[in-house]
């Protein structure tokens, strides 16, 4: 899974982090157990003032049918002080309704746009294993 904010303030990208819970049990491309727990990524800035998710979170052993079931939950933060953070975005399901469910074999890209009031729009493209996908909603 890679991860693109757009519309968030990445004047100080270290205040920001992700936490992702998945619904299956699996193994991550180090050979570690991959439990439904959340694991945290942070944020460096692109290129074009956005925020990317670099490394990537490397999952396999996903179920290959979608469903609510087995979506990915997302969520992103922003640190207030060392002690509290506050949640921008929970996310589940993309702008179509469809549920965050990365298949096997294949590279998903999540776009989260910011709408400057507090909204937010969640894209995804699919795409293989060793393709670079580049968003053109810029």
């Amino acid at each position: 899974i890679i991860m693109t904010v757009k519309g968030a303030d990445a004047t100080d990208p270290a205040r920001y982090f992700f936490t992702m819970e998945t619904a299956y049990n699996g193994y991550n491309f180090a050979g570690s157990p991959q439990m439904r727990d959340a694991r945290v990524k942070f944020p460096e800035i692109h290129a074009r003032g956005d925020l990317l998710v670099t490394p990537v979170y490397n999952m396999i052993h996903y179920p290959t049918q979608r469903s609510d079931d087995s979506s990915a939950q997302i969520r992103f933060f922003k640190t207030i002080n060392t002690e509290e953070a506050e949640m921008l975005a929970a996310i589940d399901k993309d702008v179509n309704g469809q549920p965050i469910a990365p298949p096997a074999g294949k590279t998903t890209n999540i776009l989260i746009t910011f709408d400057g009031s507090g909204g937010f729009d969640v894209t995804v493209v699919i795409t293989g294993w060793d393709e670079k996908y580049q968003w053109n909603e810029w």
